[in-house]
């Protein structure tokens, strides 16, 4: 697991990937929305050969947080993504039900 935190043309943004296993992926992304409000999102990814896809309405995507911060810093976006973080086993039992309840 490695958090990195960098520039994109859309502002700044933190991000998290986590295998979960051999097929699965979980994306934890911070970042501002053009709501104007700093979001932290959970979503998996399945790898099919040499890349990831997500299907919509089908597989785990969830807001974990969002804040208003006036200023999207890389320090605003580390501290939220940091408190997501501090969820991580409660968002793979979450994934975990998912992936139960539809197959």
């Amino acid at each position: 697991m490695q958090t990195r935190t960098r520039k994109t043309p859309h502002g700044y943004m933190t991000e998290t990937n986590i295998l979960l296993s051999d097929s699965m992926q979980l994306s934890l992304t911070t970042m501002k929305r053009s709501s104007g409000n700093l979001t932290t999102t959970a979503v998996v990814t399945i790898r099919e050969g040499q890349f990831f896809s997500h299907r919509m309405f089908h597989d785990y995507n969830k807001t974990l947080l969002t804040s208003r911060v006036a200023r999207c810093t890389p320090k605003a976006l580390e501290t939220q993504h940091a408190q997501a973080l501090q969820s991580l086993d409660v968002i793979r039992d979450t994934i975990d039900h998912h992936y139960a309840t539809i197959n």
